[in-house]
């Protein structure tokens, strides 16, 4: 078991805590696949490699080195064989979230965070890249690694990345946050109801990527991790 850190925003984090984001795309590892996202196709399922040997016979081996996981190249017929960069099942993740240290009269500083800071917010915070290993709180484990295009998430897989909805009583129905709206009017992610246009998750979702990764992300259509997981305790061998 191999424990990695993840970089999460403010109302990602809000999700897993609240247990409503048990999901995360990511394109990291995946910039050569990408360059030409439209020519490459899934070569079946994720095999394991060992020894620097291709060996499908030790696809049940408990302890495997890697898992790779193919691309083939429409045009060359070529495979390509990527690892996800975030590891493989039952390794863990440690969440890097905006924070800030809090200097204390005796012994070490205690920290605060954005996510779940409620008395002060003005304060400047520190970016998530910067949280180091002792201000860590919270640790999720791979479930399950898969790929897939973009736009190819299914409604119950967008509800499951921690979008925010509300059940509209008056429509009978769920009404999904908009994300590039309230960036576009600096708004704290919050229950505004002006800010839940949306019918489907998916759309959503999408807004959300939008935000965080660019227009041009979102419609090169890339391919993306698709890890799901689950918060755990702190392994006892964490720092």
């Amino acid at each position: 078991m191999k424990i990695k850190p993840i970089l999460y925003s403010t109302p990602m984090v809000q999700a897993i805590d609240l247990g409503t984001k048990t999901k995360t795309r990511r394109t990291k590892g995946l910039e050569l696949i990408n360059k030409e996202p439209n020519i490459y196709n899934r070569n079946g399922e994720p095999m394991k490699y060992k020894n620097r040997i291709w060996d499908s016979s030790i696809e049940e081996n408990p302890n495997p080195l890697k898992t790779l996981h193919g691309f083939k190249n429409s045009i060359s017929s070529e495979i390509e064989y990527v690892e996800c960069p975030y590891g493989k099942v039952g390794d863990i993740l440690w969440v890097r979230e905006t924070f800030r240290p809090i200097a204390q009269e005796i012994g070490p500083p205690r920290f605060e965070y954005k996510a779940t800071e409620k008395i002060n917010l003005t304060d400047k915070w520190k970016p998530s890249l910067f949280m180091p290993k002792e201000a860590c709180r919270i640790f999720i484990q791979i479930k399950s690694v898969t790929v897939e295009r973009l736009i190819d998430i299914s409604e119950s897989d967008a509800i499951a990345e921690g979008v925010l909805f509300y059940y509209d009583t008056h429509l009978e129905k769920n009404k999904f946050f908009d994300y590039i709206s309230a960036a576009y009017l600096k708004t704290p992610i919050k229950q505004e109801f002006s800010f839940f246009p949306w019918d489907l998750a998916v759309e959503s979702f999408y807004s959300l990527w939008k935000q965080i990764n660019g227009f041009d992300s979102f419609y090169s259509n890339p391919w993306v991790w698709v890890i799901e997981f689950e918060k755990v305790e702190k392994p006892e061998n964490f720092i």
